[in-house]
């Protein structure tokens, strides 16, 4: 019973370590939010033209540039991975601006000279999925301070807490599971005690 007791305060103990790592990150998260929102407000603020910034004035094409994937067990911790779906959107808008471009299938093939196959293939640009090239080349500071903020919090302390909270989750399961043995065997020790009376 006492190893029971032992095993409940050392999980109480990883229980506020996990508490206070969540709080931290969703002050974190607050400070974060608040200067992504101070940020889009002075862009808007210091903005010569009229145009505006923020989320009703987002063209309809917008795609994420940063995605977060969980598979895997439920004791798995979240984490970001940037490479994997970016790339494969780049790529996959990379193939449909290919097969949308006319192949020239009429020319004479006698006329014509054929490449050499040692001859690199110039590569087409790929276009940049970075939002802030829809408001032109020379973006106000504020606007990039405002994205850096929000895509710090999105791949910092939201990851924090979204583990921390994980983590309180499944201490909590195992703080309820090993109260309950406790009281069962406190049950059982005290009708042992009172048969032998």
């Amino acid at each position: 019973m006492e190893d029971a007791k032992q095993q409940l305060e050392s999980l109480w103990i990883k229980y506020l370590g996990f508490l206070d790592q969540y709080s931290k990150a969703q002050q974190e998260i607050s400070k974060h939010h608040s200067s992504g929102i101070f940020s889009l407000a002075e862009a808007n603020f210091k903005n010569t033209t009229r145009t505006r910034y923020g989320q009703d004035y987002y063209d309809e094409r917008v795609q994420a540039a940063t995605r977060c994937s969980v598979s895997g067990s439920s004791t798995q911790m979240f984490a970001l991975d940037r490479d994997a779906i970016p790339t494969t959107l780049l790529n996959n808008d990379h193939a449909r601006n290919s097969e949308q471009q006319p192949t020239d299938e009429s020319e004479p093939s006698g006329g014509s000279e054929k490449p050499d196959a040692d001859a690199p293939v110039p590569e087409k640009a790929i276009p940049s999925r970075d939002p802030l090239r829809w408001f032109g080349i020379l973006v106000p500071s504020q606007l990039r301070s405002c994205q850096r903020s929000f895509l710090d919090m999105v791949t910092g302390p939201v990851l924090e807490a979204v583990n921390a909270s994980r983590s309180l989750r499944q201490l909590e399961v195992e703080i309820r599971r090993l109260r309950k043995d406790i009281r069962k065997a406190e049950r059982a020790s005290k009708t042992a005690g009172a048969d032998a009376t």
